[in-house]
């Protein structure tokens, strides 16, 4: 049995995704497709711009046989973990013969450029550490000092450094290298299958009537541009689609008929509270990061909003991003023995089932014969048989599900708690 595995946000799911879905089908020769899915907070910090059982609706529509929620400690970490939680919840599964994932390298050298990289990223050789704290110290970020490292891995090779540093300018090809890194440390290995990105740019920021695969940027700009200038019950998404699967977008109006799309300074006040209570202990709970901690306590009181303040923090060696994720930590209480506890199951400690189609059942039966970690379908029962540390790091899950889901509502309607909402069946 062939079985793809996709590591995705799908924020939102549009036309990229779909043809992604469809080509690594064709590629593989799948019988079933897993998609290893974030939830409600992404990789770039901050949450979804709309709630994961409606992106997990899309891609079951569009080729997905099944869709597993990354925890909410992977599916905010760097490159590295996020790609090495993705990959270990599927290898871990028991079945995934192949990984699919996008990237921006268009030839077969550059793909094996990839992958030499990779190796070399994966046995870190002599000087490579050292070549990366020099570059440390002269200011670089982490990930062009590391990139910077990996160039002397190809010692007097200037062709294969040219096209390596080209290469990994574009955000796809950098995850691509941590996929193909993760995958080489997994017990069981998947066969890696690199797709090229069609279309925009992954930061491209604008909508092109030229291209139909947009960038997941450039549709949530246009989300919140569509809502603020338009509003009201008469609001209409018909622009973009074009760039969207018709389904995905007759379910994302309906979602955005009852719900806000989200974006950081959604979460504004309750990220004040959370610095405001913990700014005393930041160094004690979230010790990897004194200087921006420090950083975020001078400038507490002139907080305003959540991306002002990010750009605030913002230093020479600290991406936005990075800074974005470290105040999604503190906002859902990912303090160090939290994240050290969840780095000890490479943030896969358990495979939670947010969706499936019925004709995918011969999947599940394979799953629960191989699979070496904890499926989740029924989260109330599950948590009453999970261990003290399992249990820990799922009710890390259920509150920010229930946070997003409060933050997301429109009106004073309840919310369906996370231990209680239905998974997509289709």
């Amino acid at each position: 049995m062939k079985v793809a595995g996709i590591i995705a946000e799908y924020n939102p799911f549009h036309n990229g995704h779909q043809f992604h879905m469809k080509e690594t089908r064709k590629r593989i020769g799948a019988d079933y497709c897993i998609v290893v899915m974030s939830g409600d907070f992404m990789q770039r910090g901050g949450p979804a711009v709309v709630d994961k059982y409606l992106r997990a609706k899309c891609a079951l529509e569009n080729g997905a046989d099944l869709v597993i929620q990354m925890p909410v400690t992977g599916s905010t970490a760097s490159a590295g973990e996020y790609a090495g939680c993705g990959v270990a919840l599927l290898s871990r599964l028991g079945i995934v013969t192949d990984l699919s994932f996008g990237c921006e390298a268009e030839s077969d050298e550059e793909k094996e450029i990839l992958l030499e990289a990779a190796g070399h990223l994966h046995t870190e050789p002599a000087g490579f550490q050292t070549i990366l704290a020099e570059g440390m110290r002269q200011g670089m970020t982490y990930p062009a000092a590391r990139l910077n490292a990996l160039s002397s891995c190809f010692g007097d090779d200037e062709r294969k450094k040219r096209i390596l540093l080209c290469q990994l300018n574009a955000p796809n090809n950098i995850l691509a290298l941590e996929y193909l890194n993760a995958n080489m440390g997994c017990d069981r290995r998947m066969t890696p299958c690199m797709i090229t990105r069609a279309g925009a740019s992954y930061h491209e920021e604008n909508l092109s009537e030229a291209d139909r695969f947009p960038s997941a940027t450039a549709l949530r700009n246009r989300l919140f541009e569509t809502m603020e200038t338009v509003g009201g019950p008469s609001i209409s998404f018909d622009g973009l689609l074009e760039y969207m699967p018709a389904s995905s977008l007759n379910h994302l109006t309906d979602y955005l008929s009852g719900h806000r799309p989200l974006s950081e300074d959604v979460f504004s006040d309750m990220l004040f509270n959370a610095l405001l209570t913990q700014k005393d202990a930041l160094n004690q709970n979230y010790s990897q990061h004194e200087e921006l901690n420090n950083t975020i306590r001078n400038k507490l009181e002139t907080f305003s909003d959540w991306k002002r303040f990010a750009l605030d923090c913002k230093t020479k060696n600290l991406t936005l991003t990075a800074v974005n994720r470290h105040l999604t930590h503190i906002l859902l209480g990912i303090d160090d023995p939290m994240y050290s506890l969840a780095k000890g199951y490479d943030h896969a400690p358990y495979a939670r089932i947010l969706g499936f189609r019925r004709e995918a059942a011969p999947l599940l039966s394979e799953i629960e014969a191989h699979a070496t970690l904890r499926v989740i379908s029924h989260p109330a029962k599950a948590l009453r048989e999970m261990d003290d540390h399992e249990k820990a790091l799922f009710r890390l899950d259920l509150r920010a599900g229930d946070l997003y889901s409060y933050a997301a509502r429109q009106n004073s309607d309840a919310i369906v708690s996370e231990l209680r909402h239905p998974l997509v069946y289709l």
